[in-house]
């Protein structure tokens, strides 16, 4: 929808509200939730909510644990440290 600008459904006869869209290839139903800020539009189904709901707990702990780490001087993360840890290292020539 980058670019579009609704208008009056008056000028090409009437229009239809409740129905649902697709904007970006991102089916929207009526009762669906949309939010969006400047990173980016999430549509989350109506019959979806409370599961995506309980998901995001885990999220923001995750999230919070790696500003922590960042602020206390880290650099990257567990998961990456174990694989450079467990990397064989090649040098060329």
């Amino acid at each position: 929808c980058a670019g579009i600008v609704p208008t009056s459904p008056a000028a090409n006869g009437p229009g239809t509200v409740g129905a649902p869209v697709t904007c970006g290839g991102i089916h929207v139903r009526p009762g669906d939730i949309v939010v969006g800020d400047a990173d980016g539009v999430v549509v989350v189904p109506l019959d979806r909510a409370e599961a995506v709901l309980e998901s995001l707990a885990a999220v923001r702990a995750a999230e919070a644990k790696a500003v922590a780490a960042v602020e206390a001087g880290a650099t990257e993360s567990e998961k990456v440290r174990r694989i450079m840890a467990a990397a064989r290292i090649v040098q060329a020539g």
